[in-house]
């Protein structure tokens, strides 16, 4: 499933024939590797209630044949899903449960993947040097064991950059990302890829580099168009809207109005509040007072959703770092 990354609408499919032909074969673990890379290709589209369905599903016939190895990396996938729903502590817990027998039965490539997960937990989490020891200590992995998957280095660097851009080391930020996409280059990993320009993006804009900033936004929209991400192509508009906005605010409000259209179920409160302050500043330019009215409203709804979200966050860091501080101990 090399397409994964860059076709998963081509792999969704060919996965319901790999699904069939191993159940006509009666093959239990084809059938759960076709379920575990479905999960997968709906996971890079960002349709995470198809993503967590296919892998429950795979979980279930993985443990029906009792294959101990296949089920660590689906429950660490199972870790993936939970951090992008924003559940950060069964995220964490799923990861550290999978991380204790990876290191039982020394899966080194398994355990720098898994070590770089909780560092992007603890990066959320504002635990930024924490973060930064646990990429470090996969990166190391990856490093002495020569482990060569360009996807996982690359991953490695692009977390590191985004915290030096939250430390506002916007050099670093920069240098990292750069790193990341000469590894990510070499594979079919657009995701990840897209990711970074859009990093990029955002620090072009914080150094009011806008018209690099521009470019970088341009090619994380080009693919997050290609693999259908709903929920990026939103956070990259807004990003391209926010930096037309001076020079041409009308092509910036329209590009704001087709993101309204674009929000669903699964858009966060972050992305809504931001596009809905957007809109607000969009038509505030224009003289729409009415209409501007509207906007800020809903911006304030969605912003206090969001802070609730993050005051929720802050009792989940302090159990994880009670956690932590248990396991020092």
């Amino acid at each position: 499933y090399k397409n994964t990354y860059a076709k998963p609408d081509f792999v969704i499919t060919l996965t319901k024939y790999h699904y069939q032909l191993g159940k006509e074969k009666g093959s239990v673990k084809q059938m759960a590797d076709a379920l575990n890379e479905r999960s997968y290709a709906h996971y890079i589209k960002g349709d995470l209630n198809a993503s967590i369905e296919a892998l429950k599903q795979s979980i279930s016939l993985f443990e029906k044949i009792n294959d101990t190895k296949n089920l660590l990396v689906i429950q660490s996938n199972l870790g993936s899903i939970y951090k992008e729903q924003k559940d950060y502590l069964k995220a964490f817990n799923s990861f550290n449960s999978s991380l204790k027998i990876i290191r039982e039965l020394k899966l080194k490539t398994s355990e720098a993947r898994i070590l770089s997960e909780i560092g992007d937990i603890y990066s959320i989490l504002d635990e930024l040097d924490l973060a930064m020891e646990y990429f470090d200590e996969s990166l190391t992995i990856c490093v002495g064991r020569k482990i060569s998957k360009q996807n996982q280095i690359g991953s490695i660097f692009l977390k590191k950059a985004e915290i030096y851009y939250k430390k506002k080391k916007y050099n670093l930020a920069k240098e990292y990302s750069k790193k990341a996409i000469i590894e990510f280059k070499d594979t079919s990993n657009k995701f990840d890829l897209s990711e970074c320009y859009l990093l990029l993006a955002k620090v072009n804009k914080k150094l009011s580099q806008k018209t690099q900033a521009l470019e970088y936004t341009n090619k994380a929209l080009a693919i997050n168009y290609e693999i259908d991400n709903n929920s990026k192509i939103i956070e990259a508009q807004i990003i391209k809207s926010y930096l037309l906005l001076g020079l041409k605010p009308t092509l910036a409000k329209n590009l704001a109005k087709e993101s309204l259209q674009l929000l669903n179920s699964e858009t966060s409160n972050e992305i809504k509040a931001d596009l809905y302050n957007l809109l607000y500043e969009c038509y505030k330019r224009s003289n729409q007072t009415n209409r501007a009215l509207s906007m800020i409203e809903k911006y304030t709804v969605f912003r206090d959703s969001f802070q609730l979200e993050k005051n929720k966050i802050l009792i989940i860091k302090e159990t994880i770092k009670s956690q932590y501080e248990q396991k020092l101990q």
